[in-house]
């Protein structure tokens, strides 16, 4: 029959055709040859064939490495088997089970781009084990290669890569059974860049709070996206197992973790001497829930001792607390120089939910963060250890309302007054919706530690219309001075904490101001000298809570 085909074929072709034909060397059909692969290969080389195409079953007898000349395409249905290696150089083109379950293939560079796990005897029913198939497939890749999961498949047992590869769920449903670590990416302790990608489909172990779907290790340049992960023990969790080692560069694009006790999870390993590095970490949109998770306090982001974020980029990263007990991050490492965005949402039932968590290590500094926060936290901060907040940022506060009233529980909380917390240049925003009287409340903290802590609330007017010599502003930001008669003023009183900031508007000229005069705070204007005011001017004024003085800042 293929002897009438390419007679059919020649007889069609016009006379100048066949004056340069040759005899084919491009194609060769196995079955025509030999049943053992090792011959076959051979033979099919020796005549000059370039195209070698296996439509029956094919067993090797000793190992066997295919020629870069040469393409093996598979028929559907045929499998090539044997407990040896076979070496695959040139092009080649699988079909579902295509290979047998003894056989070691490894592919050359310039044999495939991806590899596909049905050509390795994968079930892909969801149902049966397949971890077989994954891990066959895995030692037959070369760097740089793609494995595409081509169907929903299930896994009892989990897979280490350790050179770079790009791992494609090809959009599946993905189910791991153990209690370890699904996918395990490491360069073998070498600090290195290893700019692998994990992406496009869905990660669910069976067991809730079971396992972790993804464990990076001593590598760079990670990238996860467009992924599911649902249910696990640990959603992600970046590790080292050297003391001072760094996995760095990691990058989120498109994630979305819900339902596991730890969202993402930066392992500390217990070391106490050098700082774990973590950094230059991009969250290009992850977004984590605690919905389904069954700890009893579950986290979004949990963060060890002796570990740091270093100029890492949130844009966003978002958690969303929906399990009673939630803290949403936290912290018992460094985050110096983060940027970007850290968006809380609350949509529990519960009041025990806290946005932001510190540990005794704690270092939060020099940052550039905006917290988003959304809903009725319990806590916002609580800084409930020996640590150190500083410059860091609030952006919009959204809250809920309650039956029309604005909610009263957000606060930032210190656990133990003996062992020094520090605030230093918190800003917590400025917003129209911020008030920091009833929305930020500073519990237990002791006075000495709210060192240049900023206050930004929403713009509440109070008026001295009398003949008062101080005004108690503890809810104010714009004092309006519209005097009955002429006045000597000593003292803002009641300030809202420290940096609370003060605008002073004189609607006549009936007060003067009295630097340094009277009982504390006192007022200490920039010349030193007392001023009377005149309609329409403006001061503004800052609060020092150390000195326990307004001082003039701008007029």
């Amino acid at each position: 029959m293929k002897r009438l085909l390419l007679a059919t074929i020649l007889c069609l072709l016009p006379a100048y055709a066949l004056a340069s034909y040759s005899p084919p060397n491009n194609l060769r059909y196995a079955s025509n040859i030999s049943s053992n692969m090792g011959t076959a290969i051979s033979t099919a080389t020796l005549q000059g064939y370039e195209n070698l195409v296996i439509d029956q079953d094919m067993t090797l007898t000793a190992d066997v490495s295919v020629p870069y000349t040469m393409t093996i395409s598979m028929v559907a249905g045929a499998e090539i088997d044997g407990g040896y290696t076979l070496t695959v150089n040139g092009p080649f083109i699988g079909s579902k089970g295509c290979f047998g379950a003894t056989l070691a293939p490894v592919f050359g560079r310039n044999s495939v781009t991806e590899v596909l796990l049905s050509w390795y005897g994968a079930t892909q029913d969801g149902s049966a084990d397949d971890s077989d198939a994954l891990e066959m497939a895995k030692d037959s890749m070369f760097e740089g290669c793609t494995l595409v999961l081509d169907g929903n498949s299930l896994f009892n047992t989990g897979v280490e890569f350790t050179n770079q590869i790009i791992l494609d769920f090809g959009g599946n449903d993905i189910t791991y059974t153990g209690a370890g670590i699904f996918i395990h990416m490491s360069t073998g302790g070498s600090i290195t860049d290893h700019p692998s990608r994990i992406e496009n489909g869905t990660l669910t172990s069976d067991t809730i709070g079971n396992g972790t779907a993804i464990q990076i290790d001593q590598s760079s340049g990670i990238q996860l996206e467009r992924l599911r992960i649902l249910s696990f023990n640990k959603g992600v969790e970046l590790t080292t197992a050297v003391d001072g080692g760094r996995c760095e560069s990691t990058m989120f694009l498109g994630v979305t973790m819900r339902g596991c006790n730890y969202g993402l999870y930066l392992d500390g390993s217990g070391y106490a001497t050098t700082i774990i590095s973590y950094g230059q970490t991009r969250f290009l949109g992850l977004n984590i829930s605690t919905n389904g998770a069954d700890a009893a306090v579950p986290y979004g982001v949990y963060q060890e001792a002796n570990t740091s974020l270093y100029r890492s980029y949130f844009a966003p990263l978002t958690i969303w607390s929906e399990s009673d007990g939630t803290i949403c991050f936290y912290t018992d490492g460094s985050w110096n120089g983060i940027y970007g965005e850290l968006g809380f949402e609350h949509q529990a039932t519960g009041t025990n939910d806290t946005a932001l968590k510190t540990g005794a290590n704690a270092a939060l500094l020099n940052g550039d963060l905006n917290f988003n926060i959304t809903g009725t936290f319990n806590t916002f901060i609580d800084h409930g250890a020996a640590g150190t907040l500083t410059g860091i940022k609030t952006g919009n506060v959204n809250r809920a309302r309650k039956s029309g009233v604005l909610s009263s529980i957000y606060k930032i909380y210190d656990t133990d007054l003996t062992t020094g917390r520090v605030f230093h240049d918190l800003d917590l925003g400025d917003n129209p919706r911020f008030r920091s009287d009833d929305v930020f409340k500073f519990e237990n903290i002791a006075d000495t530690n709210l060192a240049a802590v900023e206050i930004s609330p929403q713009t509440r007017n109070a008026a001295a219309t009398g003949t008062e010599t101080t005004y108690d502003v503890s809810n104010a930001t714009v004092l309006k001075f519209s005097q009955s008669g002429a006045t000597d003023f000593t003292s803002f009183t009641s300030p809202i904490s420290n940096g609370h900031i003060l605008t002073v508007v004189f609607l006549n000229g009936n007060t003067t101001l009295k630097d340094a005069t009277g009982a504390a705070p006192t007022i200490n204007m920039k010349d030193d000298t007392d001023y009377t005011g005149a309609a329409n001017i403006n001061i503004q004024f800052r609060y020092d809570l150390t000195d326990n003085k307004w001082y003039e800042i701008g007029r």
